[in-house]
């Protein structure tokens, strides 16, 4: 099998959300197929350069899986677990690098104004960001102006995700939350500025 052919074997399975090894039936018989880990351990010993396996196998399923998503393919729980497969993938390809820090394609921070409910979002973020290969910090519920910035000016984030909180986009609780909610974002940006 050559390197290519192992790439989109990699990328294949976790676009089809499959990570550990299974048997398949066919009309010929029952034939086993390798997991995620597995084909990821065969191209080390063919002495692919992890990025390339990153580039060509993992980014490549991220993608497709994104397209599939947009064009109405797959729902959000299908694009959920291609993320989390694919940022599984990436912990056991870190385990060959000898700098792990090579993998990151950045890092992003998010937060939730207003200390309400935020899980409506963050876990779908959060998944795809790690399956694209962003390092994430996540300051939860009820981050202030002054953490948001303060971990801005330390962490240097590529993305920076503020979401105003839930009750904002329930129309009946919108003239409470959005007030509030609208001056805290403005207060981040001027002090991120």
């Amino acid at each position: 099998m050559n390197d290519q052919n192992l790439m989109g074997q990699i990328s294949n399975c976790l676009v089809k959300g499959r990570f550990e090894a299974c048997v398949l039936q066919r009309d010929s018989g029952e034939k086993s197929q390798l997991g995620v880990p597995e084909l990821i351990r065969l191209s080390m010993k063919k002495k692919v350069p992890p990025p390339l396996v990153a580039e060509k196998a993992l980014d490549n399923a991220m993608e497709e899986s994104i397209e599939k998503y947009v064009n109405g393919k797959f729902t959000l729980p299908d694009m959920i677990v291609r993320a989390k497969s694919t940022a599984k993938a990436r912990n056991v390809l870190s385990e060959y690098a000898s700098d792990s820090k090579s993998f990151p394609k950045g890092k992003a921070i998010l937060a939730t104004i207003d200390g309400e409910d935020y899980t409506h979002w963050q876990g779908f973020v959060v998944n795809i960001l790690k399956g694209l290969g962003y390092i994430t910090i996540d300051l939860g519920s009820g981050a202030s102006a002054r953490d948001v910035v303060r971990s801005v000016k330390s962490e240097g984030p590529d993305i920076l995700g503020i979401t105003p909180p839930s009750t904002s986009l329930i129309p009946e609780f919108n003239a409470v939350s959005s007030i509030s909610s609208k001056g805290k974002i403005e207060k981040i940006i001027d002090n991120l500025s």
